[in-house]
């Protein structure tokens, strides 16, 4: 993870400890890689290393602009969908914008977007 990246989850943390979207009373607890791994497997590609940071290493969503980033794979209080399971969902409907194309592979990339939060969408990675 680059210097700049390192910055900016430092910056997401200490905003993430005060402040809560609506529905959220409290950051969740930052997610294990096992089960990182898990999202990863069912939606079939890997997550972008920054994406997968703010997950394992700040919080299971709760925190972020608009409603906050999704939880990626269980239980959110919210009682909305999770990451994992609206971009399965939005896949299998066919919900398509043809600018921000779902993945069927592993060239995910996370944007925000005012519906989702955190979408995941095809673009060429730089490794």
């Amino acid at each position: 993870m680059t210097e700049n990246e390192q910055q900016l989850l430092t910056r997401v943390a200490a905003e993430a400890r005060n402040t809560r979207p609506s529905g959220w009373t409290s950051l969740p607890a930052p997610m294990d890689e096992a089960t990182v791994t898990r999202a990863e497997a069912t939606l079939g590609f890997r997550l972008p290393p920054l994406l997968a940071a703010l997950y394992s290493r700040i919080g299971d969503g709760g925190f972020g602009p608009e409603h906050g980033l999704l939880p990626l794979l269980d239980n959110p209080p919210t009682g909305g969908p999770t990451a994992v399971t609206q971009c399965l969902a939005n896949r299998a409907s066919g919900h398509q914008d043809p600018d921000r194309p779902w993945p069927e592979d592993d060239e995910g990339a996370a944007e925000s977007t005012p519906w989702t939060d955190f979408r995941i969408r095809t673009t060429a990675q730089a490794s």
